[in-house]
């Protein structure tokens, strides 16, 4: 048979093209997959696009589940183990929440704070989280725990066992431990007339819980008591806190890192107002009085040398914790603790003409119910 060159130069063209015909759709393949609007890219652009509409969607949920909380807690939102409420019809949210401090407002324009004391296994380690049926036992497991959990601010030598109050105590250790938590004066109680008290006389205004008032002062642990449960609220306990609640809002201050705790334990000075410390007030309507509050001054007032200087309540934003002002210095603040030798009761905090790595936030003195001073004030915490 006779074999024609020509069809093998045609062949080997053939094979040629082919080839390159190959490698062209192979080139648009890999382009396809791997380019710019490939169908690779494409799809891990669809793949992302899908995490972002979902992490939209689960925000728009958690969204719902916050509208919902509010709904149901008149505006406060819940957090594990704790779960805030309004004491009674006149309050509501202001603002803040529970990592920056929780505030709610009365329609007198009272404020609280709340103080986080979470229902867990790891704050109840004795008394456990299920407790339905309270009893003595019961009461003191709850103590105990929080002794423990709060015990880098407690002292051996005090204690909440005045037997004058064991009904309110147990009340509000009841609500503490049901709630996880408890409300506390935004700011020292201030005085509604706002007329400096240059001694101690008959109590005729009414305790205030307000930004720039003057501090209620010279005034006696039980005229305290008395101002703070008139503040007439109708389901909810209003007094003066007891020692352990002190603490417990130490211990939250401690949890939400909102303060290093060798300032609460060991130097105030840059937290509180004490002689010691230096600032500059320029809040609008603030007041301080350089001679133990007998007169006030308006601010603006910048203090540069070690000299006390007693101040309206909330008069520095750096005296500020959790949203609560002026657990530091300022004027001391009587608690329902007592001195376990019969000391009847005790007062916290440190003033301003103490120094604040002497008289630090946690600090407490023993006094008698009777004791008085210019610089010794209050403080009203709320629980159901």
């Amino acid at each position: 048979m006779k074999i024609c060159k020509n069809n093998k130069g045609i062949t080997l063209i053939a094979l040629v093209v082919s080839i390159i015909v190959l490698l062209i759709l192979a080139g648009i393949s890999i382009s396809m997959l791997t380019g710019q609007n490939g169908i690779l890219n494409r799809a891990s652009e669809a793949r992302e696009q899908t995490e972002t509409s979902q992490k939209e969607e689960n925000k728009k949920m958690q969204g719902y589940e916050d509208l919902i909380n509010i709904y149901e807690t008149g505006g406060l939102p819940k957090g594990e183990g704790t779960k805030p409420y309004l004491p009674d019809s006149t309050f509501s949210y202001k603002e803040g929440n529970l990592n920056t401090g929780l505030v709610i407002i009365d329609s007198n324009g009272n404020e609280y704070v709340w103080v986080e004391v979470p229902k867990t296994d790891a704050v109840y380690q004795t008394a456990g989280i299920n407790i339905e049926n309270f009893n003595n036992s019961e009461y003191i497991s709850i103590e105990a725990d929080l002794k423990n959990y709060t015990s880098d601010y407690s002292n051996i030598n005090y204690n909440d066992a005045n037997p004058s109050f064991t009904t309110q105590y147990k009340k509000m250790l009841k609500s503490v431990y049901d709630n996880g938590g408890f409300w506390i004066g935004r700011y020292e109680a201030g005085l509604e007339g706002n007329i400096p008290r240059t001694g101690h006389s008959e109590i005729t205004y009414k305790a205030v819980i307000k930004q720039n008032m003057l501090p209620y002062n010279y005034i006696t642990r039980d005229e305290a008591q008395e101002l703070a449960e008139g503040m007439n609220y109708e389901n909810c306990t209003s007094s003066l806190i007891f020692g352990v609640q002190w603490d417990l809002a130490l211990k939250n201050v401690e949890t939400k890192n909102a303060m290093l705790k060798d300032n609460l334990i060991l130097d105030s000075k840059t937290i509180g107002n004490y002689r010691n410390s230096l600032y500059n007030i320029s809040i609008v309507n603030a007041k301080y009085s350089i001679d133990n509050g007998n007169s006030f001054s308006n601010c603006p007032y910048k203090k540069e040398n070690e000299v006390g200087a007693l101040l309206t309540t909330g008069a520095n934003l750096n005296f500020k914790l959790m949203n609560i002002y002026d657990m530091g210095g300022n004027v001391w603040e009587w608690t329902l603790e007592m001195h376990s030798d019969g000391y009847p009761c005790a007062f916290r905090g440190g003033s301003y003409d103490n120094s604040g790595d002497s008289y630090c936030i946690k600090s407490r003195e023993v006094r008698g119910t009777s004791d008085l001073s210019n610089n010794i004030g209050f403080r009203i915490g709320l629980w159901n």
